[in-house]
This record gives C-alpha cells, sequence and structure tokens, in this order.
C-alpha cells in the first residue's frame, strides 16, 4: 500500500521510500520533473514526438535504475544526464543530425525595429547558420553551448550540473566558440 505524500515532499524522501519498495512514489517524481526534462529535451531534438517519446524513455530509465541512485546528487542532476545521454544516442541514429535551439516566436521581436524591419529576419537566419553549424560540435561542447547560451547558466552552474570542474566546462566552451566561428564565417563573409 502507497502512502501519499504532499506535493512539497523532498525528492530525497520518495527515493528512499522508493528505494524501500514502494514504487507507486515514482509517480510523482515523474509528475514534478516531466515539463522540465521534457523541455531539455525538446529543445534538442525539436521534434514533438521524438521529444515524447525519449521524454518516456528518459523515465523508464529512471524507473529501472532508481534503486542505483546514490543520492550524492540531485534527482533532478541524474535525471538531467539521463536525457542529454538519450538525446545524443537519438542524435548519432538518425541520417543527419539536427539540434535546435528553439526561441518563441512573439510579434514584439518580430516588429521591435520600425527603421530595420529586417532585424528579426536576419536573426533567424543567423539561428538557422547556428542550428546547421551545432552538430560540428563534440557532444560536451554542445551541452556546456546550451547550457550556457539556451538556459543562461553561469558555468560554475554548468560544472555542477555536469558533474565537471569549471576550468573543464571553460574548454569546452573554448572549443565550441572556435569551432562555431570556423562554421559561421562563411556566413558572416557572405552577408557582408
Amino acid at each position: 500500500m502507497s502512502i501519499a505524500f504532499a506535493p512539497a515532499t523532498p525528492d530525497c524522501v520518495l527515493i528512499a521510500r522508493f528505494q524501500s519498495g514502494d514504487p507507486d512514489v515514482f509517480d510523482q517524481l515523474y509528475y514534478r520533473h516531466y515539463n522540465r526534462v521534457h523541455g531539455v529535451i525538446l529543445s534538442v531534438v525539436s521534434n514533438p514526438e521524438d521529444a515524447q517519446d525519449l521524454t518516456q524513455e528518459v523515465f523508464l530509465k529512471a524507473y529501472q535504475r532508481l534503486n542505483t541512485f546514490k543520492r550524492a546528487s540531485q534527482f533532478y542532476s541524474w535525471l538531467y544526464r539521463i536525457a542529454v545521454n538519450r538525446c545524443i544516442d537519438h542524435m548519432r541514429r538518425q541520417s543527419t543530425h539536427h539540434v535546435v535551439i528553439n526561441e518563441p516566436f512573439c510579434e514584439e521581436t518580430f516588429y521591435q525595429d520600425p527603421v530595420q524591419p529586417t532585424a528579426a529576419l536576419e536573426k533567424d537566419e543567423f539561428h538557422c547558420q547556428l542550428r546547421t553549424a551545432l552538430p560540428a560540435l563534440t557532444p560536451c561542447q554542445r551541452r556546456v553551448f546550451l547550457l550556457r547560451y539556451q538556459e543562461e547558466l553561469p558555468l560554475k552552474a554548468i560544472a555542477r550540473r555536469l558533474n565537471r570542474s569549471t576550468g573543464t566546462v571553460k574548454a569546452h566552451l573554448f572549443h565550441a566558440h572556435r569551432t562555431l566561428h570556423d562554421q559561421l564565417l562563411p556566413y558572416f563573409n557572405f552577408a557582408l
């Protein structure tokens, strides 16, 4: 028999209950973290159906492996690593690798500069070129780049999330910048 927990029950308590033999508490972990995990996956794979499937796979894997979770890190950080690894596996299986930075369209940003109405179109074109260039990055560089510029995390937070040193994160970001510069240079030369 499962005990109903209040929404404020910490993850660590729910995990302890799960590891003690109460699998029904996993539902609360699932509903608590579903939107964030799905959002991360959707920002990488861009296809809503694929993102839905991958999200379900992440939670299935988490359910199957939760008994081995050591609770040394945050549950979401653990889920995040599973999600990123599933995305990498998915992209490897695809014949073309597309990483999309999703940016919601709104009329305010499109018309914010009446003097230069092409600015929004240039921004869209740049994002298109960036999406084309992102697969040139290694998986680690891509993760760091997306965490820095899409989720706008500071370097220390990225290091904590990826369980890496800040120096390693800086190195990945440096190499990502250099690779993207090389990939996008023809676009900028053409645009000028």
